[in-house]
């Protein structure tokens, strides 16, 4: 299989104002009410690539994947900036004359795949995979630094996967570097930059497992273990207006908690009824690159199904966060200067299918 790709994202005239009606700094306004133009952008994002994959099955016990892709990926950003907001003394910053900046940066990404399959018998399968690929910066993360580098990653994984009547399961070890990550950095409690690490390391354990309870109940439950390190990084933060380096070599990268577990319960009749019960628990992590503060994570983050199916007919109610429970889906700061993502409250949906 092989194949060609193309897309253009063309953006023209694209406008910033600042609030006009403001009160000791941003952070406090009194409307949405727009005031003078701060910036006008216009950008363009190209992308095209080749790819192929084939498969070969040398006997009947062993299939091999072979795979590469090829991208080159060209951002082409003109600015035009008449003011700025500065963080410090919370308000707006005129400069006098236009500042125009423009962006012109091109990313050339190889992306190889080999992985081999081997049936040991009818029931379990083992692996093996190893694979580069990488990661250009967003428009967005260029525009907060145009010098960025994009992320190359290699991956080597191995698994075992067992298939059954009654049960199933899904067993992989994993090891990831990367050169070059594109990570964030909190400049100020609203505001954030992005830099490149010289080098992480990325290890984890994936386990999932299913098993039939009786003819109509099936118990599900998954872990994930995350051990992300920075290998090789130092981080630049503006200390009093100046770029000072702080070694952040073998800190644990931020907002990855190093457990995850999730537990479930589906329900499936012969009649048409359904339902699944599942709760999702995300373990601690670190909330910035210093390691200095601890996120506690949340505790079965529950969600329900309960759907209803005959001929073409299905209407099926989901419910999020059936407990209502306060949580934080991302973490990043430290103390005072910490910012929450809050998660969504309960949320309901009904929907019905009808198929043709």
């Amino acid at each position: 299989m092989g194949g060609v790709t193309a897309r253009i994202d063309d953006t023209e005239g694209s406008k910033k104002y600042k609030y006009l009606d403001i009160q000791n700094g941003l952070p406090q306004t009194t409307s949405d009410a727009i005031g003078d133009l701060m910036e006008i952008e216009d950008a363009t994002n190209t992308l095209y690539g080749i790819f192929f994959q084939e498969t070969l099955r040398p006997n009947d016990r062993t299939t091999i994947d072979v795979g590469f892709r090829y991208d080159r990926n060209n951002f082409d950003i003109q600015n035009t900036e008449y003011s700025s907001y500065n963080w410090g003394t919370g308000t707006y910053v005129d400069n006098g004359v236009p500042v125009i900046t423009n962006t012109d940066t091109t990313f050339n990404m190889f992306s190889p795949k080999l992985g081999i399959s081997y049936a040991v018998n009818d029931v379990f399968n083992v692996y093996g995979m190893i694979a580069e690929s990488g990661q250009v910066p967003s428009e967005s993360e260029l525009q907060s630094n145009p010098s960025l580098d994009a992320a190359k990653a290699r991956n080597m994984e191995i698994g075992l996967k067992g298939r059954a009547k009654d049960w199933s399961m899904d067993l992989s070890l994993y090891q990831t570097t990367v050169q070059d990550e594109i990570v964030s950095v909190l400049a100020s409690p609203f505001s954030t930059e992005f830099q490149n690490a010289g080098e992480t390391l990325k290890k984890g354990l994936e386990l999932s497992g299913r098993m039939r309870l009786n003819n109509y109940f099936w118990l599900g439950t998954g872990y994930a273990y995350s051990d992300y390190k920075f290998e090789d990084f130092i981080e630049y933060i503006r200390v009093f207006g100046v770029l000072t380096p702080f070694d952040r070599t073998g800190n644990q990268i931020p907002y990855v908690p190093k457990h995850q577990f999730n537990l479930s319960l589906e329900f499936n009749h012969p009649a048409g009824y359904k339902a699944r019960l599942q709760a999702n628990s995300w373990g601690e992590y670190y909330t910035d690159n210093s390691n200095d503060q601890i996120y506690g994570g949340y505790d079965f983050l529950t969600s329900l199904m309960l759907g209803y199916e005959k001929g073409p007919h299905s209407l099926t109610l989901n419910i999020d966060n059936v407990f209502d429970k306060r949580f934080a889906i991302e973490v990043k700061g430290v103390g005072a200067d910490a910012s929450y993502s809050a998660g969504a409250p309960r949320t309901a949906m009904l929907s019905y299918t009808y198929k043709f």
